[in-house]
């Protein structure tokens, strides 16, 4: 049970969260169906080095200088600069989206993103606030503003996207990584934030 958990905490990492929501908006969205894969794949591209590459760079370098414990960075004292680079990595993915020429519905989960952060910041000096749990609840409100803008239901990658919470929030718990609370709270902060982002944005 605990390396499930643990295998879980690895591959809903939360820098690998960013990517794996611009590959399912990508997917889903009507107008970028007939685009061809080069330019998705620049999208992804984009979007992995400055959500993921930059972030986990980060993490590497503090972790071999001692600045962070293990890589899950589970001492919060530990957090904030790997979360300033991580908001610099989404500022930075804004601009290069914008600069493609992407709408709005690519730049505001991001948006949402960056300050949902900017709310765990603080409240980790004194609580632990899952970071896992709030990415993927961003991601979730991403996929359904998104469906709810367009008028779509996915209705497997809802399940998927509920059933995975799930999962994750366990995993989290399993390895007294954080209390339920502070899975409840994490995942609540990241859905919000980019839900109520997005539809601001309409």
């Amino acid at each position: 049970m605990n390396l499930t958990a643990r295998i879980l905490s690895i591959v809903l990492q939360p820098v690998f969260i960013p990517f794996y929501g611009f590959i399912l908006l990508t997917m889903y969205n009507p107008a970028l169906l007939n685009l061809p894969l080069s330019a998705k794949s620049m999208i992804w591209l984009i979007v992995f080095l400055t959500t993921c590459l930059l972030p986990s760079s980060v993490i590497g370098i503090c972790l071999k200088t001692g600045l962070v414990s293990d890589s899950f960075i589970s001492n919060r004292k530990q957090r904030p600069i790997p979360y300033l680079f991580t908001i610099l990595g989404y500022s930075l993915c804004i601009y290069w989206l914008y600069k493609i020429g992407l709408d709005y519905s690519y730049t505001a989960p991001l948006i949402g993103a960056i300050i949902g952060l900017l709310i765990i910041l603080p409240i980790n000096y004194f609580w632990k606030i899952s970071a896992h749990l709030s990415a993927f609840g961003g991601l979730c409100g991403a996929i359904f503003t998104f469906a709810f803008i367009h008028g779509t239901t996915p209705i497997l990658s809802f399940v998927g996207l509920i059933l995975l919470s799930g999962a994750l929030g366990w995993a989290r718990m399993e390895l007294k990584a954080h209390t339920l609370g502070q899975v409840c709270c994490g995942w609540l902060n990241g859905f919000l934030c980019i839900t109520i982002t997005w539809l601001l944005f309409l």
